[in-house]
């Protein structure tokens, strides 16, 4: 039989986890909630990232690079692997019309760009 302490202890904890995940589900998607309730030696294989995570990864990796994304991974931030995002793009159908996520990519590695960085790639 619990006390009543015991119950106003599991109850105030409940209410703390429930804080928590409140305010950590501010900063991170649905997708990243489920990897960071993983146990740390687990592998992604049961994540199924949601397209607007890996797109907004394709844009971190974009800006930082290969070696800066995996810099991110080994700190543990829950973000889809290097061999994740690479599928995504080979899955990707590029059909003959407007590619705004590309074209969101482009704006996004190259808002950083020098002007004549910026010039070349547009051939201006």
């Amino acid at each position: 039989m619990w006390s009543g302490d015991m119950c106003a202890q599991v109850q105030q904890l409940k209410q703390h986890e429930a804080n928590l995940e409140t305010n950590i589900s501010k900063f991170f998607n649905a997708d990243q909630m489920e990897k960071l309730k993983q146990l740390p030696d687990q592998k992604d294989r049961n994540i199924v990232w949601s397209s607007e995570m890996v797109q907004r990864c394709l844009g971190i990796r974009s800006v930082v690079g290969r070696n800066g994304y995996e810099y991110l991974r080994q700190m543990n931030y829950p973000l889809p692997s290097y061999c994740i995002l690479c599928r995504h793009l080979q899955n990707s159908t590029f059909t003959p019309d407007i590619q705004h996520d590309v074209l969101q990519w482009l704006l996004v590695k190259m808002s950083n760009a020098k002007e004549t960085e910026k010039l070349c790639a547009t051939g201006g």
